[in-house]
Parts: C-alpha cells; structure tokens; sequence
C-alpha cells in the first residue's frame, strides 16, 4: 500500500553489497549511501533505486561483481578495480584511462589495470549484492516524520517534537514556523536536538519518531504522480525481509 494516498505498511526495497539474515542496527551508517535524511537504514518502494546500493563504493579494490556470471578472484585487485570503475563510468574507458598519469601504466599493477579496462566488456559486469524486499510494520509508517510534507499536518509528529521543547521562546518559534508551513525537513534539522546526524536521529527515536519518509529527489517532478518515496528507518530491527537474492 502507498502511505501517500493515506494508506499505511509498505512493502519496500533494500540494496547492498553483503547478504544477511535480518537488518541489525549496530550496522546503521556504515552503508554505501551519505544519509542525506537522518542516520538509519534506507529502503525504497522503487527496486531500480534500491540496486543502485547493491555495489561498494568506498574501495575500489574490494570491491564485490561478477564478471560473465562468476565472481572475480579477491585476490586480483586490478580486475576488481577495473570492474568497479566500468560499472561507475557506465563503460566509458578513456575516462577510466584518464584518471591515472602515463607513468602509473609503467608498473606492473598498472598494466594489469589498462589490459583489464581494455579488454572486460561493461554489459559482462554485475553488482553481486543482494536485494531485499521487506515490510515496514505497519504501525511504525505514522509515526515517520514526512520529510517534504508542512509539518503542521503531521499532528503526530508535531506533538511529539513540541513536548520535547523545554524552552519557551523556542516553543513559541516552533509553534510559529509551524504555522507559516515549514517543512518537517526543517522541524528535524531545527528542533530535534543534536549537533551530527547520528545524534538527531537518536533524539528522534527517543522521542517516538521511528524514521522519515522522503519523495526521491530524482524522480519529484510536478508533472508526474505517483511519487518513488523513500523511507529510513531508524531502528530496523523491526523490518522483516520478505525475499532476498543474489543478483545472477
């Protein structure tokens, strides 16, 4: 169901690179993602959004695809690397080639590289992650701050970040900016409490909010409905995986 015709639960997507049996949240902001919307565990309605995670990004050299359906060998750095690179520059060789001085295609690892890049086809290449299709309980998809949404219609969510506001004129503030239409974007940013975003989200939590919902940002376009909405949920352990795979 699609919380935004104002039905609740989802059925939602979740990309990485490792396979497990059950979301932990220890491992919380240690993803391939930038937590652009608060420190918890992302997961899309989309599946295309959702494999765009299903590939490291931080090393190259660790880096985890398959070549021709088969895994490439852990130990050979230079072929994992050069899949990586043809997987992130969509094929673009001389791109690739361009990133390095002349004088690195002199070493040994460096000519390993260069035959690679010449020589591996980009459409043999794969992420070997794992996509997961899971359930957001339904009792928790209210209690989600909606990340685009006036926060002054999200009453649940307005009360909840109103009591936590000991101050008065601060109070006072929120009440007013609340009015005037404010986004729960900023009642997140501004008046959760809490300096990093791990922080935020630990007070968000605390306060009963169990995550946020937010429209992707490169699908929101005024012309098109329905909007691919996103979601992070700060404690996932909760989330029960439906179906996983390995990508063939």
């Amino acid at each position: 169901a699609n919380p935004i015709m104002g039905l609740l639960g989802t059925t939602a997507y979740h990309g990485s690179p490792y396979l497990f049996e059950q979301f932990d949240p220890r491992k919380v902001g240690t993803g391939v993602g930038q937590n652009a919307f608060g420190q918890g565990t992302y997961f899309s309605e989309s599946q295309d959004i959702a494999k765009e995670y299903l590939a490291p990004k931080a090393n190259s050299a660790a880096s985890n695809f398959l070549y021709k359906d088969k895994p490439i060998d852990p130990s050979d750095e230079a072929k994992r690397s050069a899949a990586y690179f043809l997987n992130y520059f969509k094929g673009d060789k001389d791109a690739i080639l361009n990133m390095y001085k002349p004088e690195y295609y002199q070493s040994g690892g460096g000519k390993q590289f260069k035959k690679y890049i010449e020589t591996m086809d980009v459409a043999d290449i794969k992420p070997a992650g794992t996509l997961y299709k899971v359930d957001i309980p339904d009792k928790d998809i209210p209690k989600m701050l909606q990340w685009d949404k006036p926060i002054k219609d999200q009453p649940e969510i307005f009360n909840l970040i109103k009591s936590n506001i000991k101050d008065d004129d601060i109070r006072k503030s929120f009440e007013s900016n609340a009015k005037s239409g404010i986004t729960g974007s900023n009642a997140y940013l501004n008046y959760i409490g809490g300096k990093t975003d791990s922080e935020k989200s630990k007070n968000a939590l605390e306060l009963g909010i169990k995550g946020i919902r937010y429209l992707d940002p490169k699908y929101i376009n005024k012309d098109f409905e329905p909007y691919i909405q996103n979601y992070v949920v700060f404690d996932p352990s909760e989330v029960k995986i439906l179906e996983k795979g390995l990508l063939k």
